[in-house]
């Protein structure tokens, strides 16, 4: 199991007013108070999305023994959502939590690829005729 240092761990909920100082305590992500999302919202030029990226940047910082700010968590999170390559069962989970994960989900997957490089190549041509 994961274990965090005592540090890192929050007992209670958020402060009320939340500002780029509030630091953030593993159990105190709070992904549905508008306040909070806003707030990240706000940090990141309207970027923010909660998600897998979010846990995964706090669960990082969590590990690391630091209690992030909402300020460099959401600095941290820029940087890693820059940075993220998607990756296979990203797309199966994706696909699973619509119920389409099922049999002929490869299949699927590589028909979609092959019109995408289709349809990548023909606007590749296109844009070197004009």
């Amino acid at each position: 199991p994961t274990v965090y240092k005592a540090k890192v761990v929050g007992d209670g909920a958020l402060p009320a007013i939340l500002t780029s100082r509030t630091r953030i305590r593993y159990g105190q992500y709070e992904k549905h108070n508008p306040k909070f999302v806003a707030k990240l919202v706000a940090l990141t030029n309207g970027q923010f999305r909660t998600g897998m990226i979010a846990r995964l940047v706090l669960r990082d910082f969590w590990t690391e023994g630091v209690t992030p700010t909402m300020k460099q968590f959401a600095e941290a999170w820029v940087k890693t959502t820059a940075e993220h390559k998607p990756r296979p069962e990203g797309a199966y989970l994706a696909d699973l939590s619509r119920g389409e994960g099922r049999e002929g989900w490869k299949a699927k997957r590589i028909q979609i690829a092959k019109r995408a490089m289709k349809e990548l190549e023909k606007r590749v041509k296109a844009q070197k005729s004009s």
